[in-house]
């Protein structure tokens, strides 16, 4: 019979074991989220955060300190079962246990491979997983609450209805022209597209190099470019809403499509131009990380 301690040996010596196990758990929770959920957004973006997750630990896997213990490892082997064995049990009114289970899966990783003392030397790829444990939905209510989104997109819409040319004027979230009205709902903000731009980002400030300056445009631009072009978008529902076929383009899923394909080639375009390094040649994929910083063992 094989010995724990002999099986912790094995994973802590193989690298390649412990990326391959990252990868088949990030799968499964793939597979969990379009069973449970059904959603192309959301599996798209847990996809792409998964990779920069896994991506970056593929980069710094030469600096990670591989150092569990018999205890820790039985622990994260413990976390991988009840993931494993919850998720094949899993019904589609358990959605929101998909919110716990990536950080399930990094702990029982972490566990594993270094142990209590090690989990602080994966903080950045803790953080990028936690990207997918937040609800969107009671986040953009949230925002809602203390922003008034839909109000303040009205507001700019309204503007630039108005500095064009336009009669128009606002009562609320409504907006009114002659030829009728729209009234601005969350859906209608670009708060959507924001939060998935501002969770792609996460990653991308861990794997690219760029000044403070830079990455702070980043963030901004991952907020600003959603919101300016929704209100694009209002402002033109408002100009066709008396021409209902015209109207019922934009304002349904086609519409809806073109703007946020629109956000991510414009959001995509900006972060080429920000990220890249001024001489490719030169790029150090592992110059951000000091391997003496990051662990120390007590």
């Amino acid at each position: 019979m094989i010995k724990a301690a002999s099986v912790t040996k094995f994973l802590q010596d193989s690298r390649a074991v412990l990326f391959g196990i990252a990868i088949a758990l990030a799968v499964f929770h793939l597979a969990l989220t379009w069973r449970v959920v059904e959603s192309q957004n959301q599996l798209i973006i847990s996809g792409l955060l998964w990779t920069g997750a896994i991506y970056l630990l593929w980069k710094r896997r030469e600096f990670l300190h591989l150092s569990s213990g018999i205890v820790s490892s039985l622990i994260g082997s413990a976390i991988v079962a009840f993931v494993l064995s919850k998720g094949l049990t899993l019904f589609w009114f358990e959605s929101s246990y998909l919110r716990f289970v990536p950080l399930l899966i990094a702990l029982s990783l972490g566990l594993i491979a270094s142990g209590f003392k090690g989990l602080k030397q994966y903080w950045r790829e803790f953080i990028i997983v936690l990207m997918l444990c937040i609800p969107d939905g009671a986040l953009q209510q949230s925002i809602e609450k203390i922003f008034n989104i839909t109000t303040l997109t009205a507001k700019f819409s309204t503007f630039g209805l108005w500095y064009t040319g336009f009669t128009v004027m606002r009562r609320g979230a409504d907006i009114i022209l002659p030829t009728g009205s729209v009234s601005v709902n969350i859906q209608c903000t670009g708060i959507t597209s924001a939060i998935m731009l501002l969770k792609v980002t996460v990653p991308l400030l861990f794997l690219f190099p760029a000044s403070l300056f830079k990455r702070v445009l980043l963030v901004f631009g991952a907020i600003a470019i959603p919101f300016l072009l929704s209100m694009t978008r209002v402002a033109l529902l408002a100009v066709v809403v008396s021409n209902r076929s015209t109207f019922d383009f934009w304002h349904g899923p086609i519409g809806n499509e073109i703007f946020s394909t629109m956000a991510i080639l414009v959001f995509g375009g900006v972060g080429n131009w920000l990220l890249r390094p001024a001489d490719p040649e030169d790029f150090d994929p592992t110059e951000d990380f000091d391997p003496d910083e990051e662990f120390q063992e007590s």
